[in-house]
């Protein structure tokens, strides 16, 4: 029987002091740093109208904060105070067009600039809920709009708006970039609709410190290569991409989000999600990029596959001649209104459209000898992935690693880019095989490790922090937050020995203290006076 999960969509308050919390178990002695995660927090906005927004992407961003130092632990939590945020809390409802939630007008502008207001880059949301990561010594939070705020890590508040619209001429960007090692380079896909529908690679090269201790975050961003969308008077949605150490992979999906919904929407009364259509009939396609040149593979064929949708890419390596790519895909786009507030707050989570892990397999220009394919096109050692030439196209056929149910993958982030043998994951509100668990799957040996807190305990993402000085890949831990569906029981954050998928410690947050939303990504920081504000 499914357990209610209504509880964990109610609107959060903030906790902006720290409070100790306690610990139960023994936390490694070398785990000392802050451990921070982003999410919606907040859908029932002030106002005498009682305004809730649609979908749970559209919450306010939230960040909370494990600080974790010398057995102790410590967690607050903060709303971002972004522009979306601030006019919602001033009107009672969103100015912004958020993902399920269309925007209403801004009580603060004139009636004309009201009337004739019009869909442009900059007006688009920075409500950014749906990643962390580091650049260039700061700390990022990013959504798939072109704004994104640099976050002071010591007390999780943003402290300044970057508009990658300015800063690297694209009107949409990636909320998860990808460093590179091979070339000290951080890579990621921004879109285009203004200037006509294009996907561009841009990289931004890791900054000398010690030479330019002030050096602007984007010094030095160039775009690598511009790839057309397919689509005449549209775009494919796209969340993350792959990388390996020679070709970035821009993964077309057939979500398309229609340019003139987009550039009307705010006229029209329509959210982000009013503007996606779904291409049953389409295929997905890969775009193969050469990082050191910006050129697609010299072939005149595409790579398809079948459709399927995705948020997010595991890793990708190359093996002789191949790009060999794990994902976690959907049979399509359902599952994005799954995630509709009112649902969630019947306790109505569906059980259809549940996600698996699925690995593609690319054969490269390599495997050609003038236009004849090598026999078999794919070979991986114990990897059923395949492709086939047709006219025109290499159509790729996947792997299916996974059962349905895993979802918010993570790997040993030294072998990003490399073969990865460990994936880590979790089985989010989905009611299958990983239920209520956060997974281990060895892709080797082909054996899943489940851990499960309790009957009510839902453990959210698990992020690997390798131990100091490791040797195996998987020597480390891994740090889930759990929420607690039983109002008798606190949330907490599971410190799991990744080896063997046991409970080291738990740190308590009890609920009568602190609120704690379902957040989607987290970062761990070692030392935070490292990241530069």
């Amino acid at each position: 029987m499914a357990i209610p999960t209504a509880s964990f969509f109610r609107s959060c308050d903030e906790c902006p002091q720290e409070i100790e919390c306690k610990v139960e178990g023994s936390l490694p002695e070398w785990l000392n740093g802050s451990y921070i995660r982003l999410g919606p927090g907040k859908w029932d906005l002030p106002g005498k109208d009682e305004f809730t927004m649609n979908h749970w992407l559209d919450g306010c961003a939230m960040l909370i904060k494990f600080r974790i130092e010398d057995g102790r632990a410590f967690f607050s939590s903060k709303f971002l105070r972004s522009s979306a945020y601030t006019k919602m809390m001033a009107n009672g409802y969103p100015v912004y067009t958020e993902f399920g939630t269309r925007a209403y007008p801004d009580s603060s502008k004139g009636l004309v600039t009201r009337l004739f207001q019009r869909m442009v880059p900059s007006d688009l949301t920075d409500n950014d809920i749906s990643n962390l990561y580091l650049l260039n010594k700061r700390l990022f939070v990013a959504t798939e709009s072109c704004n994104i705020w640099k976050i002071d890590p010591a007390n999780i508040t943003g402290v300044e708006k970057f508009n990658l619209d300015r800063e690297v001429k694209v009107n949409l960007s990636c909320s998860h970039p990808l460093y590179s090692p091979s070339d000290n380079c951080f890579y990621n896909i921004g879109t285009s609709f203004l200037s006509g529908m294009k996907y561009t690679v841009y990289k931004v090269p890791a900054t000398d410190f010690s030479k330019n201790p002030t050096a602007h975050p984007f010094l030095g961003v160039d775009k690598l290569a511009v790839i057309p969308s397919r689509w005449k008077v549209g775009f494919s949605y796209i969340h993350s991409f792959a990388m390996t150490e020679n070709y970035i992979v821009i993964i077309e999906q057939p979500l398309v989000m229609s340019a003139l919904r987009l550039a009307t929407c705010t006229l029209n009364g329509k959210s982000m999600q009013q503007c996606l259509e779904w291409h049953a009939d389409e295929n997905v396609r890969f775009y193969v990029i050469n990082k050191s040149t910006g050129d697609e593979q010299p072939l005149d064929k595409e790579y398809d596959a079948d459709p399927f949708f995705f948020f997010h890419v595991i890793n990708a390596y190359e093996q002789d001649d191949q790009v060999v790519i794990d994902l976690v895909a959907y049979d399509d786009a359902k599952v994005l209104e799954k995630y509709h507030i009112p649902f969630l707050r019947r306790n109505q989570f569906g059980d259809y459209c549940q996600p698996a892990i699925r690995r593609y397999v690319i054969p490269l220009a390599a495997r050609f000898t003038k236009g004849v394919p090598m026999n078999p096109l794919v070979n991986i050692p114990d990897c059923s992935a395949s492709a086939k030439v047709g006219k025109g196209v290499i159509k790729l056929y996947p792997e299916q690693i996974s059962a349905p149910g895993f979802e918010l993958p993570t790997i040993n982030s030294s072998f990003a880019c490399h073969e990865h043998r460990y994936v880590y994951g979790s089985g989010t509100f989905d009611d299958g095989f990983f239920k209520r668990s956060a997974v281990k799957m060895d892709l080797k040996e082909q054996e899943i490790q489940l851990w499960r807190p309790s009957d009510t305990g839902f453990p959210g993402e698990a992020v690997f922090v390798a131990k100091p000085d490791s040797k195996e890949e998987d020597d480390g831990i891994l740090l889930s937050v759990v929420l607690e569906a039983d109002e008798a029981e606190d949330n907490f954050l599971a410190i799991l020995e990744a080896p063997t998928m046991t409970e080291l410690a738990r740190i308590i947050v009890p609920k009568a203290a602190a609120d704690i939303p379902p957040t989607i990504h987290g970062l761990f920081i070692p030392n935070i006076k490292e990241i530069i504000v």
